[in-house]
């Protein structure tokens, strides 16, 4: 069996410093990735909070609205005063519930994002190692004949 060549040697670590250096840069990508999915959830979150404080304005100036109609018309404590109130309120929570289902199902997506950000990055890894080891094994190959 013939030993290992300078050259062949010297390739050897080549090849094993650029498979390193790949790896890294997989798993940079890959955090990256994540950065960014968090930055869009924050942002996700800060539109729904606003959303809701909008919401939440202008479901006061419609009450103040619909309380001073029923005084401006005697008729204050009526049922259809009272149940014009109500059903705006309804009409805010449901508003409300509706933008919270929203944001949790963005974040779930974020989150399986994230998940095949991570999956991608260890099969990319695992197939560099892999082919990494093919080479070492077809380079010592050549160096026995």
């Amino acid at each position: 069996m013939a030993g290992f060549t300078a050259i062949t040697i010297g390739l050897l670590a080549v090849g094993a410093q650029q498979s390193y250096k790949a790896n890294e840069a997989s798993k940079d990508a890959a955090r990256a990735q994540n950065r960014a999915n968090d930055v869009a959830t924050a942002e996700g979150q800060v539109q729904d909070i606003n959303a809701r404080r909008q919401r939440a304005r202008q479901e006061r100036i419609r009450r103040s609205q619909i309380q001073q109609a029923a005084v401006n018309t005697g008729t204050t404590g009526s049922s259809g005063s009272l149940g014009a109130q109500s059903a705006l309120a309804t009409n805010v929570a449901a508003a409300n519930a509706s933008s919270r289902g929203s944001q949790l199902s963005a974040q779930g997506i974020t989150n399986f994002q994230n998940q095949a950000a991570q999956y991608q990055s260890s099969a990319s890894t695992h197939s560099l190692l892999s082919s990494t080891a093919f080479q070492f094994a077809s380079v010592a190959n050549a160096e026995r004949t």
